[in-house]
């Protein structure tokens, strides 16, 4: 009995080590198939961008990152970029590179609201943080792995590409209070459109390339986007009469390159690193685009006729008391925004004491 179960025993380790050794060949063969990323074959994607190509800085960017990845992996990966309706819909990105349909989008969070309100917080928090303090509580206080989280649940990794800066506003007409926001149809994603909302505005969720057309019939009587560069390459000066600053609705967020998770996984840690190295140095880029861009094409929009205007105090006030009840309201409802807007709020509020003690401040009269 004992030599029975002896025989017994070694035929199935025997079978296990089988098993496994047929499943890793199947594996070294699924990652040796042409155009899977794997033992240095060749990676071939589509990338369907939000953003027409046109855009100085949102546009741009997507061309940008697909040159350099394919420079640093000596042309091993080639990512072809198609602009807003090539491939796919703007606002439909995010479903086809969670399905495959395509391998991966240029995009903001902004716009997967309807997915889960905690998308929102990544692409700008209305009076949120600056630029430096929102990137570095994305990259050392837990940021980063809340987003790649986030995604992960829809078949999808994302990788932080790109940034945006304050956003202006841009109307039709003027804008002095509340009420002259009741019934406007406003083009705005993400967290500063369901401010807008409260306030009684009727919010439109519309791809940029769609934004001059929406002017142009008068669909539209103004939109928060972008910044100056990218909203004169849109052409919209051609149609808003007053810009309003401060960007109350966004002073950071990140643009995201989105993965098809299976087409991630099939690469490897080669052509992972050197992605992930191309996004770190689009993040530097981004930066010193918004810097450089911004101020000269506000210069030309006011030559072209558009008045810069400050938001009204009384006005602001009503937007951030909006924004504090919608936080708030999110927050209750959904554990993992609560968990975000939290982090993120408690580590401004710590650097803004670091801020302020190691600013210089004015010489007294």
């Amino acid at each position: 009995m004992r030599g029975f179960i002896l025989g017994l025993v070694i035929g199935l380790m025997a079978g296990v080590v089988l098993a496994v050794a047929q499943s890793d060949r199947r594996a070294a063969s699924d990652a040796l198939r042409p155009g899977s990323g794997g033992a240095n074959e060749p990676v071939h994607w589509r990338l369907a961008s939000a953003y027409p190509p046109a855009l100085p800085h949102l546009g741009a960017r997507a061309g940008a990152i697909a040159e350099a990845i394919g420079r640093i992996s000596d042309g091993r990966i080639q990512i072809q970029v198609q602009g807003p309706g090539q491939l796919v819909a703007a606002l439909d990105a995010f479903d086809a590179v969670a399905s495959g349909t395509v391998d991966a989008a240029f995009s903001s969070a902004a716009y997967w609201g309807r997915k889960s309100p905690s998308f929102e917080i990544f692409a700008g928090v209305p009076f949120g943080p600056d630029m430096a303090t929102f990137l570095a509580w994305f990259e050392n206080a837990g940021g980063r792995a809340e987003y790649e989280k986030l995604y992960a649940a829809f078949n999808i990794h994302a990788i932080a590409c790109g940034v945006q800066g304050p956003t202006g506003a841009l109307f039709t007409e003027d804008v002095q209070a509340s009420v002259d926001l009741l019934g406007r149809n406003v083009a705005a994603a993400g967290l500063a459109g369901r401010v807008l909302r409260a306030l009684g505005a009727t919010v439109k969720r519309i791809a940029p390339s769609d934004l001059a057309a929406g002017f142009a019939d008068k669909s539209l009587a103004g939109a928060l986007f972008a910044g100056p560069a990218d909203d004169l390459a849109l052409g919209l000066g051609s149609y808003g009469k007053v810009y309003y600053f401060p960007g109350w609705g966004r002073q950071s967020g990140l643009v995201d390159l989105l993965i098809n998770a299976k087409r991630w996984d099939a690469l490897d840690a080669l052509a992972k690193a050197q992605l992930e190295s191309v996004c770190g140095a689009s993040l530097k880029a981004g930066i010193a685009d918004i810097e450089n861009l911004q101020f000269t094409a506000l210069k030309t929009l006011i030559r072209g006729g558009v008045r810069v205007e400050r938001w009204p105090a009384p006005l602001v006030s009503k937007l951030r008391g909006a924004w504090q009840r919608i936080s708030l309201s999110l927050a209750k409802a959904d554990p993992t925004f609560r968990r975000l807007i939290q982090s993120l709020n408690g580590f401004a509020e710590d650097r803004a004491i670091w801020r302020e003690l190691s600013t210089p401040r004015p010489a007294p009269p």
